[in-house]
């Protein structure tokens, strides 16, 4: 019988190890939006941003670290408050508001017309290592009355300037308001829009 007791305590004892072992607690991330721009009002109209195609292989809600072209594997315990797809869209939307450039920029689901619709995929949106940068590629382009104006590919890298999921959040923030810059150049040589106050601006005194 002491055999039985000395092996039920033990076990007993095996179980309250256990329970104190820390269980790491999942994290989530949301993305910094691009910053206002303070260049000149631009008569860029009415754009309308379509909500952004995911790629299959960055689908799921855990942040990927990529290594060399074909590696990836995901943060155990870090993980995108909401769907990639849609925080990219969001951001975008958002970052082309504010660079000025556009009378009003909606939404896919917003009321109203518009003169130009934007669409694209999202092609990466990775942490990539041992280089420790955050990468997206965008594949974006342009419609006027369904007809495509414009069509590129837009990517940037930004350095990861803090170790952990959050640098490396932050380095993708960074990376697509680069993006959009890309993008609002490329609108601009492509003349999509004209250097010239909106009619309800005030002119420079």
């Amino acid at each position: 019988m002491n055999w039985c007791r000395a092996l039920a305590w033990g076990f007993a004892g095996l179980l309250a190890g256990c329970g104190s072992v820390a269980v790491p607690s999942t994290r989530y991330y949301r993305l910094l939006l691009p910053p206002v721009r303070s260049a000149p009002v631009m008569a860029g109209g009415v754009l309308r941003v379509a909500d952004l195609q995911l790629g299959q292989a960055l689908s799921g809600d855990q942040l990927l670290v990529g290594s060399g072209d074909v590696q990836l594997w995901p943060r155990e315990f870090e993980r995108w408050i909401a769907p990639l797809d849609r925080l990219v869209t969001d951001a975008v939307a958002m970052g082309l508001m504010r660079t000025r450039a556009f009378a009003l920029v909606r939404g896919a689901a917003d009321g109203g017309t518009e003169e130009l619709t934007l669409q694209g995929r999202i092609l990466d949106f990775t942490e990539l290592q041992p280089a420790a940068v955050g990468r997206v590629a965008l594949e974006l382009w342009v419609e006027r009355q369904g007809r495509p104006v414009l069509h590129g590919e837009f990517v940037a890298t930004v350095p990861i300037a803090e170790a952990g999921a959050a640098g490396a959040v932050q380095a993708l923030s960074k990376a697509l308001a680069e993006v959009v810059d890309q993008l609002v150049v490329r609108m601009r040589a492509a003349g999509l829009f004209a250097l010239a106050p909106l009619p309800d601006a005030q002119p420079p005194r």
